[in-house]
């Protein structure tokens, strides 16, 4: 939604103030007076009082004449007082859902002797009008390029370009910390058992972060510029290359800062591959983002450097995300497979065995998080195959009994209001990664303004689990 205006009025179901000149209600009784800038009201706020100020309406009666059928006023008359006078309401759902996203309607205040005022009322789930936050998100600065979780410290790490920062978002206070860091950060991952996270730069070098410390521990010079990176617990850690073509996974000792990269014996690995560990078992999990199909590798980490053999199945996954316990695995449109067996010898593998399929309710998942203690998983999804494509409509996350797939809930990102250019826009989001927290409490969404609006504006908002 675009809506011309000169000035853009915060407004989010709290104290709001409304002001005109005398003039309108000094001609007569018949005047009207019609607001330029509409009225924005979030049903994510816990206020719901309107406050008008209108000088000229001194001490005089007023009553609402017009106003829509999901607001319901305590009361449909007052009085001014000194030219000030408080609207308490209540959102009423419609039992409908508008087509735009949002409500839209006049209301029409009527002032005795003086006139009527006219003003647009939007009313939405709204998180942010402008720079004003409403409800529980947080801004952040920059284009965030990677995210990762620490369930046992409840840490929410970001990365982010523009500015280049590394952010520890704490999931019991709600605070965050910012790092600032000198190069533009690619790619994260994190080390559950050693408190260690992980950084691949724009450039041929990787960094290793304390969690605990927030400090740097130490810097890895390498021979290819990462696009992701897989830190394991076994004191390696897993590089994908950016780049083209048929390239060699690489393979960087921890204590040492050795290389390897040997070719394996029968390799179907290219770069920009992207790189998951098996939380449960020594394996690397591979999908290709540049050739077709993606298909899926499996790697056997045992010895540190992976085994020779790799194993291949040409099935199109388009992104994965392995379950903790080693046992099954989901792919970027929502199947679920069974986790393969590793074969240490070169074969033609059977097809991927699939358990089931979660049918998510946009075609296309974008990132899939765990949760121990609900038993369940976490899906944000998406409604085209790239998230850098418009999108259409917000994005969602849904919540998977991890045994049956049945839909448990689901969440809606609110919609961001912001003025661009004048112009006052109601901006829907995008869902890039979502985490529930250790207890299985709290639902922490990584947001953006979807592609649709050319507004690059990132958040974190925070879902309560029931």
């Amino acid at each position: 939604m675009a809506i011309k205006s000169p000035v853009l009025i915060l407004v989010a179901l709290i104290a709001i103030s409304l002001s005109c000149s005398d003039d309108f209600l000094n001609d007569n009784e018949k005047t009207r007076y019609t607001a330029t800038d509409p009225l924005i009201i979030s049903t994510k706020s816990a206020e719901n009082i309107i406050n008008l100020s209108i000088p000229a309406g001194k001490n005089r009666n007023f009553h609402i004449s017009t106003y829509p059928r999901w607001l319901q006023f305590e009361s449909l008359q007052g009085t001014f007082q000194e030219g000030t006078a408080s609207l308490l309401f209540t959102f009423v759902h419609p039992g409908y859902e508008p087509e735009a996203g949002y409500f839209a309607a006049d209301l029409v205040v009527t002032i005795e002797n003086a006139g009527l005022f006219c003003i647009k009322v939007i009313c939405g789930n709204f998180g942010s009008v402008g720079d004003k936050i409403i409800g529980n998100v947080t801004g952040i600065a920059g284009t965030v390029t990677d995210a990762a979780y620490h369930k046992a410290s409840d840490q929410l790490i970001l990365a982010t370009e523009s500015p280049n920062q590394l952010i520890f978002f704490d999931a019991v206070s709600e605070k965050k910390t910012t790092v600032t860091l000198e190069k533009r950060p690619k790619c994260i991952d994190i080390s559950e058992s050693e408190n260690l996270v992980a950084i691949g730069f724009s450039v041929a070098e990787l960094a290793l972060y304390g969690l605990e410390t927030r400090a740097l521990i130490r810097s890895f010079p390498l021979d290819c510029i990462p696009h992701d990176l897989a830190l394991g617990s076994n004191g390696w850690c897993y590089i994908s290359p950016a780049g083209q073509g048929n390239q060699a996974l690489r393979s960087l000792r921890l204590s040492n800062g050795a290389i390897s990269k040997r070719e394996p014996v029968n390799s179907h690995f290219y770069s920009n591959s992207l790189v998951r560990k098996v939380t449960a078992k020594p394996l690397l999990m591979i999908t290709r983002t540049t050739v077709i199909p993606s298909g899926l590798l499996l790697y056997d980490i045992t010895g540190g450097v992976p085994n020779d053999t790799i194993n291949y199945w040409p099935d199109d996954l388009y992104d994965l995300w392995p379950a903790n316990e080693g046992n099954r695995f989901i792919t970027g449109t929502g199947k679920v497979c069974q986790m393969p067996a590793y074969t240490p010898v070169v074969s033609a593998p059977a097809d991927l065995g699939v358990y089931g399929d979660l049918q998510p309710h946009q075609p296309f998942v974008n990132h899939v998080d765990e949760s121990v203690v609900k038993n369940c998983f976490f899906v944000s999804e998406r409604n085209t195959l790239y998230l850098s494509q418009n999108q259409n409509s917000p994005g969602i996350i849904e919540q998977f009994d991890r045994n049956s797939l049945s839909v448990q809930n689901s969440w809606q990102p609110s919609s961001s209001v912001i003025s661009n250019n004048s112009t006052l826009i109601v901006a829907f989001n995008a869902v890039n990664y979502a985490f529930a927290n250790r207890t299985g409490t709290k639902l922490l969404a990584v947001r953006s303004i979807a592609p649709d609006f050319g507004i690059n504006q990132w958040s974190v908002e925070i879902f309560k689990i029931d």
